[in-house]
């Protein structure tokens, strides 16, 4: 028999169904392929993330140990809201909970102690809004991201903030005994912005703070690139040491280096400072070698890791007269005796500085040793004056070195020549004693 027209009718229903029915299979197949792979992220992260549904029940959760603190039951979680096994322990976490809910805006805490019945664990947590598919429409429950920072973690945490990853994996695999109080022969390094309250002045208050963490950004990397640890930010200066918590027979050539890498990241720096019609920053390093107490040192309340003693008080004068010298690296000649020949480097001067007795040789680190060959010829033969002019400046012979000095600063306007220049000038109307022996004594702190 033929099809009549209520035959091609019904085929053609069937054959939306089966369209609709295989449309749907797809997206199912799909949803399952999706939530499989989403499970298997979930699987693969070690932090606790947790879901709840808009009834502030939980849906999901890839890790135990957050119930485990909280001292409840998985089942308990799913059945209860999170104001139940929350309890009245962690009433600043519900607080965040129910914020991100209302508002739909994210919030982070680090360094939260997340209390049970047992006991407690500090953690990190993130707390993100889930939206609906569209975007549209409040929030439709909740993701909590839970990074467990206890003990190990936590100190791994805070020794990064001022060490390489390398140096904090050897300190706890050694137990942070070396963290306690220990004398011992370190390089230290002193750096500082040159005239930054009169930069800071003309910058508004962003522009400064934007300034300071790109400078700092630049000087830490440097730092730690060389196995140095950061001790502290001073204002806009800085304070790293080598040397510390393992001593090596290099960390003078460590420190010198770093120095360099720093000379070189602000010169790129400036570059980039002139293209935007921005101020150019100068900075001034010094660097000494000797003895230091080193350990956490401060109150019971709050302790910090620091290096004290004469040697570094010497670095941060050192750092303090590269200014008056115009030269951007200066160490003493402890740091120069021990880097050995690892640097180009010329004497510029012996000092006594303030609060010191005995005079003190300093040097200006140039560069690495070889890279000297690729200099200009001026700034080589500026050196060479400078040396002859040094010499006869000890030998009391001012006229003599005055001429090349005068020489120097006419090929490079070299910085240590106009200050030996000047001194030179003052000698030669008001001689020196008959026991003068060519050392300055320093005013500059």
């Amino acid at each position: 028999p033929c099809f009549g027209p209520d035959d091609e009718r019904l085929l053609t229903a069937f054959s939306a169904q089966a369209a609709v029915a295989l449309e749907k299979a797809d997206v199912f197949q799909k949803t399952q392929e999706m939530k499989l792979f989403l499970q298997a992220v979930l699987s693969s992260i070690t932090n606790c993330v947790i879901t709840l549904s808009d009834t502030m029940r939980m849906t999901t959760m890839n890790r135990p140990w957050v119930m485990e603190t909280l001292g409840v039951s998985e089942q308990f979680m799913r059945e209860q809201p999170i104001e139940q096994w929350l309890a009245d322990t962690n009433p600043h976490l519900l607080k965040d909970v129910k914020q991100v809910y209302k508002s739909n805006q994210a919030t982070y805490t680090s360094e939260y102690e997340l209390k049970g019945p047992s006991g407690s664990t500090f953690v990190n947590y993130n707390i993100m809004p889930l939206q609906t598919l569209t975007g549209v429409g409040g929030g439709k429950g909740v993701v909590l991201v839970f990074e467990n920072i206890s003990s190990e973690k936590r100190a791994i945490m805070t020794l990064g903030r001022y060490m390489n990853p390398a140096l904090v994996k050897q300190v706890m695999q050694e137990g942070g005994t070396q963290l306690g109080g220990v004398r011992k022969k370190v390089a230290i390094l002193f750096s500082d912005i040159r005239s930054f309250t009169t930069i800071s002045e003309s910058l508004e208050p962003h522009e400064v703070v934007a300034l300071l963490n790109h400078h700092f950004n630049d000087a830490v990397n440097a730092i730690m690139a060389e196995q140095g640890i950061l001790d502290k930010y001073i204002g806009d200066a800085v304070m790293a040491v080598f040397g510390v918590p393992f001593v090596s027979p290099e960390d003078s050539i460590h420190a010198c280096a770093a120095a360099l890498r720093m000379k070189e990241a602000l010169r790129i720096s400036n570059d980039a400072r002139m293209a935007a019609g921005q101020k150019i920053i100068k900075i001034g390093i010094g660097i000494n070698t000797g003895e230091v107490l080193s350990g956490n040192i401060g109150s019971e309340k709050r302790l910090e890791f620091s290096c004290i003693g004469d040697a570094v008080n010497l670095a941060s004068r050192v750092e303090g007269l590269t200014k008056y010298y115009g030269v951007s690296i200066l160490v003493t000649e402890f740091t120069k005796a021990d880097s050995a020949d690892a640097f180009f480097m010329r004497e510029v001067d012996t000092v006594v500085v303030v609060g010191k007795k005995k005079p003190i040789r300093l040097f200006e680190v140039v560069a690495r040793r070889g890279e000297e060959k690729a200099l200009p010829y001026e700034q080589l033969r500026t050196f060479d004056l400078y040396v002859e002019g040094l010499k006869l400046y000890r030998n009391r012979k001012f006229q003599e070195a005055s001429e090349r000095f005068t020489r120097a600063i006419d090929l490079t306007n070299d910085g240590p020549s106009k200050t030996l220049l000047n001194r030179c000038k003052h000698y030669l109307v008001d001689p020196p004693a008959d026991d003068w022996n060519g050392v300055w004594t320093s005013t500059e702190k």
